[in-house]
């Protein structure tokens, strides 16, 4: 199961009894990490076990046309029943999860009292609820597969009273108690079947939390650790409960699965052409999950800010140093700065020089192995309007690149993008009076950002002041000619202000 949001430092500290029991059951890294801080990006890594340069998706809302292989459909083509049930709408079947499963349970029943949310997510309750169904109605007999997501963990965090009061009354620890007990509840049906011996159980976490730390409320802009160390727990049968330190990453759990499931052939076997997982087999070929003796460098990746027009950043963890990259380079010792407080790359001049060509090196050489170009261009109008009830901005996405020195690095201005997240949840809950001021602040500091324009004359038009917001609609067309999802904008606020002539232009262009 997948446990979106969760960060690595939650488990075992009294609040996860479930995690901690399989943890003490089977094998727990405590140094995985995510290949991108992004849900949808973090899951298409773990189902392909491919890094999203080589699977082609960076972003939330890109999908469907990039993704040609997961591990579904490897299990799927050698006989296993394969089963999905999804929390959030970040996964609907649009973006191509659904390949290789035989039922992908995305519904997410509408709310009558709370139409804003776009039947945008589930709570833990009723996806294990759903999962247990699925998972009684599989035979014993047949070999199956089984992936569940739990969402809960995503901002705003709302706990149910009980599991608010299990973590202490913290608010995000809440909602991972809140998980944890109904994992137990899956578990607890898994270890009842007849064929639960046989049963390997992974838990992994897509990305983690900021919660503050280095300005970031939430995750998505920044690869410090709180954002992409995650839990990545593996109880398989024979296992014997260890833990380990080598690193760890989200794409290696397609091969490992691929390569050690029982009763089924490796990964290469068949005569299906696709993108093979190219993440690392935790057995290395040898006794299954034994200790890997080499340093392996765990690389991680987010385009997220460049949908503000800010640089995009890189990391490479290797050992205890790790290098951040975006319009400038940092470099942090994790051994006596866990917190990523000190940049010491003045102090270790020559490493720093050495790691950060080796993290352009890497990235280059991941950049041109694609054989796909990053999705471009706006999404369609609902998809974008549920992505933003889960608080993930939709934009146009401008063509990948690297990092730029004229870029801002992300990382000096997250006070600002923290005002525009709240100003953000203010116009999802219909609050558009108190996000106006916000946003025309932020429209005016950022010119160049066509997220930030749209945004205020959303809010403008939300508010009721559909003059001002047409006004500003026009002049983001006349600025950002090649964004489609503005024209739409444009059409919609022209509508609303009774121009239908000009609302029919804005369409067809």
């Amino acid at each position: 199961m997948t446990l979106d949001t969760t960060r690595a430092d939650r488990i075992g500290r009294g609040f996860t009894p479930t995690l901690d029991r399989l943890a003490a059951q089977g094998l727990r890294f405590t140094e995985a990490r995510t290949a991108v801080p992004l849900t949808l990006p973090a899951h298409v890594s773990i189902m392909t076990g491919l890094p999203p340069t080589r699977h082609g998706v960076r972003l939330n809302g890109e999908g469907r046309s990039a993704i040609d292989f997961t591990i579904a459909a490897e299990l799927k083509n050698r006989g296993y029943a394969t089963r999905a049930v999804v929390g959030a709408f970040v996964l609907d079947r649009r973006f191509g999860l659904d390949a290789g499963f035989d039922e992908y349970d995305d519904h997410i029943a509408r709310n009558p009292e709370s139409t804003d949310l776009l039947e945008a997510e589930r709570p833990a309750n009723e996806v294990v609820d759903r999962a247990v169904a699925v998972l009684e109605a599989l035979p014993a007999d047949k070999p199956w597969f089984l992936w569940v997501h739990l969402y809960d963990a995503h901002a705003p965090y709302q706990p149910p009273a009980a599991a608010l009061a299990r973590a202490g009354g913290d608010p995000y620890n809440g909602e991972i108690a809140f998980v944890d007990g109904e994992l137990g509840r899956l578990f607890a049906r898994v270890d009842a079947r007849s064929d639960a011996a046989r049963t390997a159980t992974i838990a992994v976490g897509d990305h983690g939390e900021s919660l503050g730390e280095h300005g970031e409320s939430t995750h998505g802009m920044l690869l410090f650790e709180p954002a992409i160390r995650v839990p990545l727990i593996i109880k398989w049968p024979g296992m014997a409960p260890t833990e380990r330190r080598d690193a760890a990453g989200v794409d290696d759990i397609a091969r490992t699965i691929s390569n050690h499931a029982r009763g089924i052939a490796p990964i290469g076997s068949t005569n299906q052409v696709h993108d093979k997982p190219e993440g690392r087999d935790w057995g290395m070929g040898r006794d299954l999950f034994q200790p890997v003796p080499e340093t392996v460098e765990a690389f991680s990746e987010t385009d997220y800010p460049t949908l503000v027009g800010w640089s995009s950043v890189r990391a490479l963890v290797n050992g205890r140093w790790k290098m951040v990259l975006s319009s400038r380079a940092q470099l942090f010792d994790l051994a006596t700065d866990p917190d990523e407080q000190t940049d010491v790359s003045a102090a270790q001049a020559a490493l720093a020089k050495s790691m950060e060509a080796n993290l352009v090196a890497t990235n280059r050489s991941l950049e041109q192995s694609t054989k796909r170009s990053p999705a471009t261009g706006s999404l369609p109008a609902d998809t974008a309007a549920r992505l933003q009830s889960l608080g993930y901005v939709a934009a146009t996405r401008p063509a990948a690149a690297p990092p730029k020195s004229e870029a801002l690095d992300p990382a000096t201005v997250m006070a600002d993008w923290a005002a525009f997240e709240a100003a953000l949840a203010d116009v999802t809950a219909g609050q558009s009076a108190t996000a106006v001021p916000v946003l025309a602040r932020l429209a005016k500091k950022f010119p160049d950002s066509p997220l930030f324009a749209a945004t205020y004359a959303r809010a403008l038009s939300a508010g009721g002041r559909k003059r001002e917001a047409l006004e500003r609609f026009r002049a983001a067309v006349a600025t950002w000619p090649t964004d489609s999802s503005l024209y739409h904008e444009l059409a919609v606020a022209a509508r609303e202000s009774g121009l239908a002539v000009e609302a029919l232009r804005a369409e067809q262009a």
